[in-house]
């Protein structure tokens, strides 16, 4: 089963795409006086208990020597040397112009929301703060899943760390839900620095759009609450509103139930 994409949609964000390649090209490049800086990891955080592989981007880090952290138990190992590198027509003031790759192994008991890194280099020292994610429900994306026949399953709540990894990908994820179950969906992209421009749709069992949002509350990422209709299967699909994509087009997808709040319950207890 193919997933149907409205023709309207398809037209509007290819549109969108071709005037920002137009537009977005922009470089600059970092002095060599410049100390090292990090600009954004991706994937856009770590996992307790896991070995995440990522992509450190920014200045200078193409003279990376090593990484440290001072929380107990964390590994930090560093892949191969550092490499300058050009994010093609994407800002590079914003996204950096050279990157290293990183081991970042936690244990499974990390109890913080945060892991403060350093990343040494010839010529001075980067700090950065990563993210982690809970020690319940956090996962990595499974490649390939392009498509409903290969959708990556989820279950609730989760938190899933996922990339678009070249122009006109798709990321679909399957999830099973109940009828009159509230459902809240957010991909964070642009909170964590990189340059996703996320756009989230969702899809009944046959294929048919039940809603999409690009932008929400003034930024590029990209939120939606739905109640489920039916009990069955939906599929959640991520791509990018710009139809780009590489290796810093990190981004985290939380997938949670919404919980009515509690009622107060009146005091019927009769006054002495």
């Amino acid at each position: 089963m193919k997933l149907a994409w409205p023709l309207k949609t398809i037209l509007h964000h290819s549109v969108r795409g071709i005037r920002c390649l137009l537009l977005g090209i922009m470089t600059v490049t970092a002095r060599a006086d410049e100390p090292p800086q990090i600009l954004l990891c991706a994937p856009v955080a770590a996992i307790p208990g896991q070995t995440v592989k990522m992509i450190v981007r920014g200045f200078q880090l193409e003279k990376a020597t090593e990484a440290t952290s001072p929380e107990k138990g964390v590994s930090l190992k560093l892949i191969g040397p550092g490499l300058p590198e050009l994010l093609g027509l994407f800002d590079v003031k914003r996204f950096g112009n050279s990157r290293v790759e990183l081991e970042v192994t936690l244990p499974a008991d990390y109890p913080h929301p945060q892991l403060p890194l350093k990343v040494l280099t010839s010529i001075g020292t980067a700090e950065f703060t990563l993210p982690v994610l809970p020690i319940l429900g956090g996962q990595l994306e499974i490649e390939p899943n392009p498509g409903v026949s290969q959708s990556q399953r989820l279950t609730l709540p989760t938190w899933t760390l996922g990339l678009i990894e070249k122009p006109l990908d798709v990321d679909v994820y399957a999830l099973h839900v109940t009828a009159g179950e509230d459902i809240s969906i957010h991909v964070a992209a642009e909170k964590y620095g990189t340059p996703l421009d996320a756009l989230l749709s969702i899809f009944d069992e046959q294929g048919q759009l039940i809603m999409t949002n690009d932008d929400y509350q003034g930024s590029h990422d990209a939120h939606l609450e739905f109640r489920a209709q039916v009990t069955g299967r939906v599929n959640i699909v991520v791509q990018d509103a710009q139809n780009t994509g590489g290796a810093a087009h990190g981004y985290q997808l939380s997938v949670q139930l919404i919980v009515p709040p509690l009622t107060t319950v009146p005091d019927l207890a009769p006054s002495p």
